[in-house]
C-alpha cells in the first residue's frame, strides 16, 4: 500500500475500508511480493488468504489487472520479473 493507504487507519470508522477488504489488499500485496522474489508456495498461501477476505478481481493498475486477469498473478509477476530483466540488459 502507499502511505495514504494508511492513513485511513487513523480517520473515523466510517471513513475507514472494511477490515476484511484492507486485510485482503494486505494479502495480495504479499501474494506479489512473494510471487516476485520466487516464493510460490507463500505467494499461493497470501493470495488464497485475500481471496477468503472477499477481495475479487485484481486490484491494481489498469495493465496489472488485464494481465493478471489473464495469466493469472504468479504469472504476471514472472512475467514482469522477466521483462524488467530484459529491459536491464540492454
Amino acid at each position: 500500500h502507499e502511505a495514504g493507504d494508511r492513513v485511513s487507519l487513523f480517520q473515523p470508522p466510517s471513513r475507514r475500508h472494511h477490515p476484511r477488504r484492507e486485510l485482503g489488499l494486505a494479502y495480495y500485496s504479499l501474494a506479489r511480493l512473494a510471487y516476485t522474489n520466487g516464493a510460490m508456495d507463500l505467494g499461493n498461501l497470501a493470495e488464497a488468504h485475500a481471496r477468503q477476505m472477499g477481495l475479487v478481481g485484481q486490484p491494481g493498475t489498469k495493465l496489472h489487472s488485464l494481465v493478471a486477469s489473464l495469466v493469472g498473478l504468479s504469472g504476471k509477476q514472472r512475467l514482469s520479473k522477466f521483462v524488467r530483466r530484459t529491459l536491464q540488459m540492454r
